[in-house]
């Protein structure tokens, strides 16, 4: 073979070289990004239970509500009852401030019964239906969700005197009230969908993804 045959072929194999090399440098963070795009959402089963059971609860509370008018009517007289039995001094000063205003807290109780119930049958379905990493949307709902869940039931605890530790007093009771129990678990959803966010769980999914 002539020396230009050989320095023909030398640079063909080296610029072949080349396009491989990147190939490869291309294709690895795209392949990363898939790989993250695609990672699933972590215990999917647990998550989906938890907020078959939240859902449940939220909706029956506030259908509870709907179908009996004693709330509406009686709401007044259960925060004035409230106030002057309370165990907590800042609660009960709070209360105070909202008692005329009684009948416009029945609603945005209902109202956000409802509203956190609906919010986790959606987070529920959603969980089902993503197999990869879900949208900013999915985790921005519930955050929201689970945060205005938390609080409700904070102020259920303190509005019926919960404990949150022994109660000697109350042997006939539950050790721990169920709203408080709620707080707690809706607390730690809010804090996961706020990290997923914070550092970027929720991406769009690859284009070559189906």
């Amino acid at each position: 073979m002539s020396l230009a045959g050989e320095s023909y072929m030398r640079k063909g194999a080296e610029t072949m070289a080349l396009r491989v090399h990147d190939l490869r440098k291309d294709k690895t963070p795209v392949n990363e990004e898939h790989s993250q795009a695609t990672r699933p959402f972590p215990y999917r089963a647990a998550v989906v239970l938890v907020e078959a059971v939240f859902a449940y609860e939220w909706l029956v509370s506030a259908v509870d509500k709907l179908l009996s008018g004693m709330f509406f009517l009686h709401l007044q007289r259960q925060l004035e009852d409230a106030v002057s039995g309370s165990k907590y001094t800042l609660y009960a000063r709070f209360l105070q401030t909202i008692v005329p205003h009684s009948h416009l807290l029945a609603i945005l109780v209902v109202s956000g019964e409802l509203s956190v119930g609906l919010g986790f049958v959606i987070l529920m379905i959603g969980t089902l239906r993503y197999r990869g990493a879900p949208s900013p949307t999915f985790l921005w709902l519930g955050a929201v969700v689970t945060f205005t869940g938390t609080l409700m039931n904070v102020n259920f605890f303190f509005f019926q005197n919960g404990a949150y530790f022994l109660n000697p007093q109350q042997p006939f009771d539950e050790g721990v009230p169920i709203d408080f129990c709620m707080a707690v678990i809706q607390l730690e959803l809010f804090v996961l969908h706020a990290m997923a966010l914070r550092h970027g769980e929720g991406r769009s999914r690859h284009p070559n993804e189906t």
